[in-house]
């Protein structure tokens, strides 16, 4: 009967192939693999196997089905058979994987240290093929970044030699694959305590270069922060100011503190990146530091610091008037908004020291600004609490003409 099957199948089908194996079952069991004529019917699955081709990851289902059958109840003498076989077909021809799928299904299921305490791992010296495969197969089955690299360290952590070529061989497969993001792999390789420091010089300045790749001035997660802030302290590192910027000012947003330090790097990027750019970024150090809970004033005069610049003044001062309309008719900002016009006054010497013609844009434009609050809906509601708040300053007759209005004879301000 075998010497006939053996005559009569077909390599173009495989599911002929599939349900020779299916009625097999036990029935051919792998230590008659040693048979000339059950060789022949092995050979010939490989051979539609091959044929029919598939991804690598994962085993295509009937390749699964027909090669689980062939290592049902296969002892390690009948497995270590079957891979003999496939690995001389493999000699003749290179594109099989029957090597990989049938030790990959043995061993899947089994933990790490389980496949290396029953010497599975050992057959890397007879077949090396098997090792990429098994790790390779293993990442792909991670699915997210952070299992992946977990998977990573666990390799490493059983490995006798756990040395970089493991991290270079899993990142050169996971760099490859669609449903890992590149961005989150380099963030989890980065942050992981046992592996960081293991990753060869070339791989962690690409996982770098990644993770800045998107560096803007923006709201940034813990995980992201603690990489700014390792980043910012490394002195191997050739960082561009612009890049330095992003970080600082995203950090600055976390920590919700401008420094006199940090302000100089988020001006030298503003002043260096496109006009969306600048106009995005802006708007979040604004939302942040126009007013804020404590030391207004200290941190609206570094914001300035930080967000003025001659390039793109025409943005920065339709972003900031727009702010100031804003606050300025909001009741719970009354007092901060004085704070803030007061700073204009009181620190005109440190402003034009830094850029001349700041405080003159600010003074010629701000009449009309305050014109247009008086006029706007809601002004009504805060004219009182603004002329009391204001009053106090020194300045005050300077602008009150803008904010005046009448009502039943009586003129405000």
């Amino acid at each position: 009967v075998l010497d006939l099957l053996a005559q009569r199948l077909d390599q173009r089908d495989i599911q002929q192939h599939a349900l020779l194996w299916k009625a097999f079952d036990k029935k051919l069991h792998a230590s008659l693999a040693q048979m000339p004529n059950v060789q022949t019917i092995l050979l010939s699955t490989f051979t539609a196997l091959d044929k029919v081709g598939g991804s690598k990851f994962p085993i295509p289902d009937i390749a699964r089905d027909i090669l689980g059958a062939m290592l049902n109840g296969a002892s390690m003498n009948d497995f270590a058979g079957l891979l003999q076989l496939a690995a001389h077909f493999k000699q003749r021809q290179p594109s099989s994987l029957a090597l990989e799928w049938l030790y990959y299904l043995r061993v899947e299921n089994l933990a790490l240290k389980s496949r290396s305490e029953q010497q599975y791992w050992q057959l890397w010296d007879t077949y090396p093929s098997l090792y990429t495969y098994e790790l390779n197969a293993d990442l792909a089955q991670a699915g997210k970044a952070d299992n992946a690299v977990t998977m990573i360290a666990n390799w490493s952590g059983l490995l006798s030699d756990p040395t970089a070529s493991i991290i270079t061989e899993a990142l050169n497969f996971l760099w490859s694959q669609p449903h890992i993001s590149q961005h989150e792999l380099a963030q989890a390789m980065l942050l992981h305590p046992s592996l960081e420091s293991r990753i060869p010089p070339d791989w962690k300045q690409r996982l770098v270069e990644t993770m800045l790749a998107e560096a803007v001035i923006s709201s940034v997660d813990e995980r992201t922060s603690q990489l700014y802030e390792r980043f910012l302290a490394a002195s191997n590192l050739n960082l561009s100011p612009a890049l330095i910027g992003a970080m600082e000012g995203s950090l600055a947003l976390l920590k919700k503190s401008l420094t006199q330090s940090n302000v100089v790097n988020i001006q030298r990027r503003l002043n260096d990146v496109d006009e969306k750019k600048y106009r995005e970024e802006t708007t979040s150090l604004m939302k942040m530091f126009f007013v804020t809970s404590k030391n207004t004033s200290e941190q609206h005069l570094l914001m300035l610091f930080a967000t003025y610049t001659p390039k793109h003044k025409q943005v920065f001062w339709e972003l900031y008037w727009s702010k100031l309309r804003t606050e300025l008719l909001d009741e719970k900002h009354v007092e901060p908004v004085a704070i803030i016009l007061d700073l204009w006054f009181k620190f005109v010497g440190q402003l034009e020291a830094r850029f001349p013609l700041i405080t003159p844009e600010f003074f010629l434009e701000l009449p009309e600004v305050l014109t247009s609050v008086r006029e706007a809906k809601g002004f009504n509601q805060i004219e009182r609490d603004l002329e009391r708040t204001v009053s106090r300053y020194a300045w005050h007759t300077l602008v009150s003409k803008y904010l005046a209005k009448s009502r039943r004879g009586l003129r405000l301000f």
